[in-house]
């Protein structure tokens, strides 16, 4: 009965995988906190939705380091997201995750 259950959970699973082009907002810098480490990271606002997403995001972080080296508030980047959440119903606790963002050309 338990497998069953388990079997019928994760296949209610919801994950969208797709570009999404950003436009930078705000770039700050590393700092630490009561013993956590925050690398420096811009802040980064969506353009348009694409058909599909799990849940629509207004804005995310990215750490600098997954960024060009070049980038400055006001550039676009495009960066492969994948949104992925657990429950498959309820959209609570949908996470998008950000990788390989490149400047938009």
């Amino acid at each position: 009965m338990l497998a069953a259950a388990a079997l019928v959970l994760s296949a209610c699973a919801r994950t969208w995988d797709g570009d999404l082009r950003f436009k930078v907002d705000s770039i700050h810098p590393g700092y630490e906190s009561t013993g956590d480490r925050r690398p420096a990271y811009a802040v980064v606002k969506i353009g348009e939705h694409p058909d599909g997403m799990v849940e629509r995001i207004g804005s995310d972080s990215v750490d600098l380091h997954d960024l060009p080296n070049d980038i400055k508030v006001g550039d676009e980047i495009i960066c492969e997201a994948t949104q992925y959440d657990a429950s498959g119903f309820d959209g609570d606790g949908v996470r998008t995750f950000l990788e390989f963002c490149r400047k938009a050309s």
